[in-house]
């Protein structure tokens, strides 16, 4: 199983941005792209794959969703779509605690996790892959 980490450091943390502007979201759009371009192959979802979100934005930081590819449902590739499940994860996981976490649907989970201990956690993986993303991009 690979898995892949996008460490969004401005990504918002809460809930309450608009889903027709990601890009005042801490580059939410960059974000979506990021998790269809890992997930989407042309014939459906890369069930071998787990990608995390690493969120350091306002309101309620640190937060980390995870996409698992050999769980999600009625998974749409595009900005909007994916943007919606990022939503409605935070807005489940607004009031968690540190190292709670809540599965906001199938495949998709939050947890509240500084990024420093999650990559502790998982320093023992072969093929795990760490990506961040630039603010001023």
């Amino acid at each position: 199983m690979k898995e892949f980490i996008l460490f969004a450091k401005k990504a918002r943390t809460s809930s309450d941005f608009d889903l027709l502007d990601l890009k005042s979201a801490g580059r939410m759009d960059l974000v979506c792209r990021f998790i269809s371009s890992a997930l989407c192959v042309s014939n459906g979802i890369r069930k071998d794959l787990i990608v995390y979100i690493a969120m350091c934005g306002a309101k309620y930081p640190p937060k980390i969703i995870s996409f698992y590819g050999n769980e999600i449902l009625n998974f749409e590739p595009d900005e909007y779509e994916i943007a919606k499940k990022i939503k409605s994860a935070l807005k489940l996981g607004e009031n968690l605690s540190l190292n709670e976490e809540k599965k906001s649907e199938a495949g998709v989970i939050i947890v509240k996790k500084s990024f420093e201990a999650f990559i502790k956690e998982k320093s023992e993986k072969k093929f795990l892959f760490i990506l961040i993303l630039k603010e001023e991009i």
